[in-house]
């Protein structure tokens, strides 16, 4: 059986963390063993470094200048003490910006412990993403330091169009789901009542303003018996804007905020709802191309879902999603109304995500481009 060592320099058990990053790890992990090989997954805790799920290294990361002085002085030094004693056929790293100590460590990885090397950069242009002082200042050093990612890794996996990035080969695959993990949903009954859900973190290009602006739009002209309301699930840094936002318009009862959720409380809130709300401001980020992890989560759920921006996951012909326009206007709440009309069997979505959309069909291309027999 080929060993595969999966790195996520993630800290899983924080209140404000991305559920999705971290559901993604376990899927991806899952998918590739049953793909045939022996996952070692490398990822953290607040109480330290973990493999698998057995701690393998203890240290209290809370403070955010100590956590971000340990990855950038001690992290990858110390992963590589930790597996020294392995050898890996593939090595699968998702992308933070580099760093001089990040370089040092995928160049004794792929000249002594594995044989491949990949690393996933799930934004590209990922410049967008990184706006304080601090985050400029590291990509500064992370231009420098591109020219020698090529020397030590085999190929860069990307859900942008791109065939080279910094002058390495790109294995183009989307995110996946798995639909082992994620329930169809109940249909409702129809009501005179359409209810939104929004689940994920709350970036400003998740673009939760773009439909809260629309909902506010549509009840002031409002000619129709039906109202509307939105269930936003999730932490992030513009939750606090969003809640200031729906209380100057007035609309508190019709905008319902929630902390994050999984398990059965989120399959209710699914259970509870019509339309699923996408990413709406892509373009704040500076890309043009999404593979958002939260759009195959609702196609596996059966709900119909509308965003912005283009994700070659989805054809826009599809009856049961509506791409809305990019920018910075409004969602038109009309045309929401038209593809909740709709009432597309959960199971059609479902079976799309089935046979498009898993995990295993996305990472079998990182397999065939690499070669690796197993």
């Amino acid at each position: 059986m080929k060993k595969l060592l999966l790195i996520y320099r993630v800290i899983t058990d924080t209140p404000h963390g991305s559920i999705g990053v971290v559901q993604k790890m376990y899927d991806q992990k899952s998918a590739f063993e049953a793909l045939g090989f022996e996952v070692d997954l490398i990822y953290l805790k607040k109480d330290g470094i973990y493999l698998n799920d057995r701690l393998i290294h203890s240290i209290w990361l809370k403070r955010k200048i100590l956590i971000y002085r340990f990855f950038h002085t001690r992290f990858y030094k110390l992963v590589y003490n930790l597996i020294s004693h392995n050898t890996y056929d593939l090595c699968y790293i998702r992308f933070h910006l580099l760093h001089v100590q990040f370089i040092h460590f995928i160049k004794k990885l792929k000249e002594q412990l594995t044989q491949k090397l990949i690393i996933e950069i799930p934004t590209f242009p990922y410049e967008g993403e990184y706006r304080d002082m601090l985050a400029r200042m590291r990509i500064r050093e992370d231009r420098r330091l591109r020219k020698q990612l090529r020397k030590h890794i085999d190929a860069i996996v990307s859900y942008s169009p791109d065939e080279e990035i910094f002058g390495i080969s790109v294995i183009q695959i989307q995110n996946g789901v798995n639909t082992n993990r994620i329930g169809l949903r109940k249909q409702r009954q129809v009501a005179q009542e359409l209810r939104m859900i929004a689940v994920g973190k709350l970036w400003d290009w998740y673009g939760l303003d773009r439909l809260i602006d629309g909902i506010s739009a549509y009840e002031k002209k409002k000619n129709s018996d039906i109202s509307i309301h939105l269930h936003i699930v999730g932490e992030g840094p513009e939750k606090k804007n969003l809640r200031a936002r729906v209380r100057s318009l007035g609309i508190e009862h019709l905008v319902v905020f929630h902390e994050g959720q999984s398990g059965d409380p989120l399959d209710r809130l699914f259970d509870a709802a019509d339309i699923a709300v996408g990413t709406l401001a892509i373009h704040r980020k500076h890309v043009k191309y999404s593979s958002s992890i939260k759009h195959r989560d609702y196609a596996a759920r059966g709900i119909p879902f509308f965003y912005s921006g283009s994700d070659r996951g989805f054809d826009q012909e599809l009856p049961w999603i509506l791409t809305i326009k990019e920018g910075d206007t409004p969602v038109d709440i009309d045309a929401i109304m038209d593809l909740w009309s709709r009432r597309i069997d959960p199971k059609i979505i479902r079976q799309y995500a089935i046979k498009y959309l898993r995990w295993e069909q996305q990472l079998q291309k990182i397999i065939r481009f690499l070669e690796i027999e197993h």
